[in-house]
């Protein structure tokens, strides 16, 4: 049995270097994106159990979570198709119209769920209330992806999005000197204008999150075991060479002796 050595690999050890603390730093990342869901989650859940107030209490916040209601008109003929959404395991658009509080305030409305046609370029038949509603639902700052660029405008209504941008849409509305407040308003399922809701506050759940958190830190010691492995030689022994030996001059001549 040879005995145990320590021979690092420069290569491997650069490698293992830089990728280790990404590794780490990707998992610590997951548990942070973990803890902020369980903490939208929980302000969703006092948020339903709140009673709705007016929409303007809370306009000063920065990032509102609240059920309120707000009264005023849809604007029947203007609105966006936001695309990519499925509902119960079919593909659709949700809803977005303009509402002109009685206050004088522009609103993003998110009406809720319609399903998409089979052809692409035939729009769904949207009906919104044409009289003075009061609409409840639950206020939030838009979500904002940073995959998705520049979104396209156009002329023929309804218009077609990838997200919610309010400035965008404020820009592409052609009311003069209308600009959309930076809030969606998702409609309850009761409330008037509300096509299919069921709103979920997280796109992920928390627990997700840590098992990703999880992977990461796996691929890490992973990693770590795998440089070590690679790191550790066992040597060979190595025999005895008799004329290297400093006996071996004596022993022979002690043979001869005898």
């Amino acid at each position: 049995m040879g005995q145990l050595r320590f021979v690092w690999s420069a290569r491997l050890t650069i490698v293992c270097a830089l990728v280790f603390p990404l590794l780490i730093v990707l998992g610590y990342w997951q548990l942070q994106r973990a803890d902020e869901k369980a903490s939208l989650e929980a302000q969703w859940q006092i948020a339903q159990a709140q009673v709705a107030s007016d929409y303007r209490e809370i306009l000063d916040q920065t990032n509102p979570l609240r059920r309120v209601f707000a009264q005023g008109h849809f604007d029947t003929q203007r609105y966006w198709l936001l695309e990519n959404k499925v509902y119960q395991g079919a593909m659709g658009y949700q809803v977005i119209a303009p509402f002109k509080t009685s206050a004088g305030d522009w609103l993003v409305v998110n009406a809720g769920w319609v399903p998409a046609n089979a052809y692409r370029n035939i729009n769904p038949e949207i009906v919104l209330p044409t009289a003075e509603v009061t609409v409840t639902g639950n206020l939030r700052k838009p979500s904002d992806s940073a995959f998705i660029g520049e979104q396209q405008e156009t002329d023929a209504w309804p218009q077609r999005l990838l997200e919610i941008d309010t400035e965008f849409m404020s820009r592409v509305y052609g009311v003069s000197g209308v600009t959309l407040l930076p809030f969606e308003l998702q409609l309850d399922r009761t409330s008037p204008g509300a096509f299919s809701v069921m709103w979920q506050p997280i796109n992920m759940p928390p627990a997700r999150h840590r098992a990703y958190a999880v992977q990461w830190f796996a691929m890490a010691a992973a990693l770590l075991v795998l440089w070590l492995i690679s790191s550790v030689r066992r040597m060979p022994e190595q025999s005895p060479n008799p004329e290297q030996s400093p006996n071996s001059g004596e022993a022979y001549d002690q043979r001869y002796r005898d």
